[in-house]
């Protein structure tokens, strides 16, 4: 028997606490990923390049949320043979799952470079910052199968038990990431171009040795399969698809929100539309307040505020987990 059938043979406790730690270590490692671009782009080129990244940040949530819902219908169905060690049927989902996103994720990254411009213009990009942000999203875009990839596998690694490899390689990335953004845009002066040219760099490594050491584990499980099974890929799809629109939600919350602020962010600070707006998507708030703009918030819903609250110059609130503001005042820092 493997060694990472231990889901299935250890003490459940043990087991899974052996399993879980991985992935949440491999939550912070992500973040770090996520924030590499931003920090060294608003270090060493300026506040115009960073809002470029950060306008295409919804945008590119939305197509990473396709990719993590695709993994979710085949981690599903590959965790289901492996732990029935049904491996004929594990290794034909494996099979029918690459060749099938593959596709997918090479016809939505011509999609989304094709029309990159026309989704930024669609966003109300501000013309200041339209063409980095564009130059960065289809950069991003030539990388899509990449990440797509990772984000299957990583998903089926850890349907088999095996969540220390993907933490393993999103370290490896993140730290690969970071030393490419500063020789590219530090070192070579490449602005978002460099940022956006590294990111697919270390995402395109990390698929590769993804596929590699995958394909690898495969080979402990000597049983025949079908290279592509109809069947097998419709019932991926049924889990897929409902996990996909989920996720998106989420990320197209996220865009309504930030296009709020840019409204709110455009408008004469004593236009009473002002109010409207924050009342419109921030979750609760008290009859008096003032923002004085400009601000950037990611979800609103999750974000409390009391009674007299004023914020000053560039706020910006993350609430990716609930914010609370209870302050007589309360100054931003940008």
């Amino acid at each position: 028997m493997s060694k990472d059938e231990y889901l299935i043979t250890d003490a459940p406790l043990k087991a899974l606490t052996v399993f879980a730690m991985p992935m949440i270590l491999g939550s912070f490692f992500q973040q770090v990923y996520n924030m590499a671009d931003s920090i060294i782009v608003g270090q060493f080129v300026g506040s115009s390049a960073l809002a470029a990244v950060g306008a295409c940040a919804a945008l590119t949530n939305v197509f990473i949320c396709v990719a993590l819902g695709a993994g979710v219908g085949a981690g599903v169905l590959v965790s289901r043979y492996f732990g029935a060690q049904n491996y004929s049927k594990m290794k034909t989902i494996v099979s029918t799952s690459l060749i099938s996103f593959l596709i997918l994720s090479i016809l939505l990254g011509v999609f989304g470079f094709v029309f990159s411009h026309f989704m930024m213009s669609l966003l109300q990009t501000p013309a200041d910052i339209l063409d980095e942000a564009v130059l960065y999203l289809r950069v991003y875009f030539v990388g899509f199968p990449f990440l797509f990839m990772y984000n299957i596998l990583s998903t089926m690694f850890n349907s088999i038990g095996e969540s220390k490899i993907p933490l393993g390689l999103l370290i490896f990335s993140s730290v690969l990431n970071i030393v490419m953004d500063l020789w590219m845009v530090a070192g070579l002066g490449l602005g978002v171009f460099g940022a956006a040219l590294a990111t697919l760099i270390a995402q395109g490594i990390s698929a590769v040795f993804s596929l590699l050491i995958f394909f690898n584990r495969m080979r402990r499980y000597k049983s025949r399969f079908n290279w592509f099974d109809r069947q097998e890929l419709h019932s991926m799809l049924r889990i897929a698809v409902p996990s996909v629109l989920q996720q998106s939600t989420v990320s197209i919350g996220m865009m309504i929100v930030h296009e709020a602020c840019r409204r709110y962010n455009t408008l004469d600070e004593y236009d009473p539309e002002r109010q409207q707006l924050i009342r419109s998507f921030i979750g609760g708030i008290g009859k008096t307040f003032y923002f004085q703009g400009p601000i950037q918030i990611n979800y609103g819903s999750h974000t409390f505020i009391g009674e007299n609250f004023f914020a000053n110059f560039g706020l910006t609130i993350m609430d990716d987990a609930r914010v609370y503001a209870n302050f007589l005042e309360r100054f931003a820092m940008t």
